[in-house]
């Protein structure tokens, strides 16, 4: 190289000095509006350790000039934009409980994100596309656990297996399980002989074998315990069918090993294991849907020559459908993505699918009139216009006329209105007339739009501190436990509906350090506000995690790994306009973390464009 172009790429890397050095100081300056501080607040000494450790990671992502098409190039940006907003918005509304969108400081602090979270996702993608799939396939030649299941001639049986020995241990802490959450209510709806659809019935007839169970041997423990024993039964062979597929699919024996222990140990997924609740079920349905989904796109043409795969595929399809309700509107959803990607086989997909939906609309409706089960609570489909109206009362009184003052109170008592919760709707929900709104809907959604287009910033707020757990990873749930110290991802409480002989129903267990491990998590700031831990415990991190993996099949174009992360998705984003945010709604992050990770790998590197 000459004396010229030497000179030239000095300048050239001084100018890109300058470039990242100056994008790293705009970004530590904003740096608090991310991270529930004041923007004046000064992080002293570790502004430098922000300041250096971006540019470092600015000087990777941005440093060199990229070959890679536009579309590569682009694709991190909105992922990356929609990173930024939400971070600086759950943070602000952590600190100040409102978004003041009239701020000059949220914007650049938003811009300034933006730039981080696109080096992250740009650097990240470049390490996957570069790292091959499998590291070698067979770089566990010597684990004897992984040659004995590639091996075994039932390998998902051996899975299945090793499953359930694994959580004996804390079913035996926890003996006979969690009688938590819904299902006194449901069993009392069964008692009382009124039925109705506010709670599945599909799963209201099996939690009936508590009862059933208890009429024959009077014992509610042992009646808890059967339905815990079946539910541990087919939620491991889920799990075992789950990594069996992946290494079905040339995923990683190393990952699967992951996958397996993640299942085995990880406190979630054995604590509503061993409850009642109606979403654990749900969840392994979705999950079942999600494996099937991707199992279709990757062997169209044989999936649809098996009657028993087509079969299978309806039966978990429905069974999805009818224990949660939300199921269906993601469902619907979902049918038209399905249907534009399906090339070659679309019309034998629009009737597989349509065919479930059928077999649902059946049940749900004439088979639910013919044995008497009622509509559910037309309460839950409100929620959140009720909580926008009620923060507006609060914080915007003046958005009211008289006449909309007086028609706001036909909807909803004068008393609900002064414990409104931004986090939880039942205060206002339970004081909500259904049946007035239901005979005049056009009244209410008028008097709904009318306040909000004189106080939108409310509007705003109120959605989106109430979703707020779903999406900010930094958050703790505390919906039913606010506090310092208090929180509550998850009913502890054994709920037994009837004391047994007029003794207090047995809540002990046999392990008792094990027991209080899990009653620490589940009620306690334990783990929750340890660094980096806290994450695996977070909706708003998995939820994140969940659209970076989406965002990776799309960029790819992987059909297979696009469709079932797509369903995913819109389960969670309906879920957005309930009540309350718990983690028993999000359940299927937790169940499908290893599903969605498995999709970012590749089974090559990706050539250099």
């Amino acid at each position: 190289m000459d004396e010229h172009g030497a000179n030239a790429t000095t300048r050239t890397s001084l100018w890109q000095t300058l470039f990242v050095a100056a994008l790293s100081f705009v970004c530590t300056l904003f740096a608090p509006m991310g991270i529930a501080a004041e923007f004046s607040t000064s992080l002293g000494i570790w502004s430098l350790a922000i300041f250096a450790g971006l540019a470092l990671l600015f000087s990777k992502a941005f440093g060199a000039p990229s070959a890679a098409a536009l579309r590569l190039r682009l694709l991190p940006l909105p992922l990356a934009l929609l990173y930024a907003a939400f971070t600086v918005a759950g943070a602000q509304l952590t600190l100040h409980h409102a978004l003041d969108l009239r701020c000059w400081q949220l914007y650049p602090a938003i811009a300034a994100f933006t730039l981080i979270y696109y080096a992250i996702v740009a650097l990240l993608w470049r390490f996957l596309d570069g790292a091959p799939h499998a590291y070698k396939q067979n770089n566990l030649q010597n684990a004897s656990l992984a040659v004995r299941l590639r091996n075994a001639k039932h390998k998902w049986l051996w899975l299945w297996l090793t499953l359930f020995v694994c959580w004996l241990p804390a079913w035996i802490a926890m003996f006979p399980g969690f009688f938590n959450y819904d299902v006194g209510t449901q069993l009392a709806s069964l008692t009382s002989g009124y039925l109705n659809a506010l709670h599945p019935p599909l799963h209201t007839a099996f939690a009936a074998l508590v009862g059933v169970v208890y009429i024959l041997t009077k014992s509610w423990n042992l009646g808890v315990a059967v339905y815990v024993f079946i539910q541990l039964s087919l939620l491991s062979a889920t799990f075992a069918f789950g990594i069996y597929k992946l290494r079905q699919w040339k995923t990683p024996a190393w990952f699967c090993l992951l996958a397996l222990a993640y299942y085995a140990f990880f406190p979630f997924i054995v604590l509503f294991g061993l409850s009642t609740v109606k979403d654990t079920l749900f969840s392994a349905a979705v999950l079942l849907f999600a494996v099937l989904v991707t199992d279709l796109w990757r062997e169209p043409k044989q999936f649809f020559r098996s009657p028993f795969r087509v079969i299978r595929f309806l039966l978990i399809a429905f069974l999805m459908l009818a224990l949660r309700n939300n199921a269906l509107y993601a469902y619907v959803l979902f049918i038209p993505f399905a249907v534009a990607f399906a090339k070659g086989f679309r019309l034998k997909l629009i009737g597989v699918l349509a065919a479930a939906l059928a077999v649902f609309v059946v049940y749900s409706g004439p088979l639910f009139a013919l044995v008497g089960i009622t509509p559910g609570d037309p309460r839950e489909k409100y929620p959140v216009p009720l909580q926008q109206l009620a923060a507006a009362v609060q914080n915007t009184p003046e958005a009211f006329t008289t006449s909309d003052t007086a028609l706001l109170f036909r909807f909803v008592a004068p008393e609900a209105l002064p414990n409104y919760d931004p986090h939880l709707a039942d205060y206002v929900k339970d004081h909500f007339s259904a049946p007035t709104t239901t005979a005049d809907k056009k009244a209410f959604w008028s008097l709904w739009a009318r306040v909000g287009t004189r106080s939108p910033g409310v509007y705003l707020n109120a959605f989106l501190d109430g979703t707020l757990y779903a999406w900010y990873p930094d958050s703790i749930i505390d919906v039913y436990n606010p506090g310092e110290t208090g929180t509550n991802v998850f009913d502890f409480s054994n709920s037994f509906p009837v004391a047994e002989r007029g003794h207090p129903p047995f809540r002990g267990g046999y392990i008792p350090a094990l027991r209080e491990i899990y009653r620490s998590i589940a009620t306690e700031k334990t783990v929750h506000q340890v660094p980096v831990v806290s994450l695996l415990f977070s909706i708003g991190f998995h939820f994140w995690l969940l659209l970076f993996c989406w965002f990776t099949a799309l960029r790819r174009r992987q059909t297979s790994k696009l469709l079932p992360l797509t369903f995913i998705l819109l389960l969670c984003l309906t879920v957005f306009l309930g009540p309350t945010m718990l983690v028993r709604y999000f359940l299927i992050l937790f169940f499908g973390l290893p599903f969605m990770l498995a999709g970012v790998l590749r089974k090559t590197a990706i050539k250099k464009q």
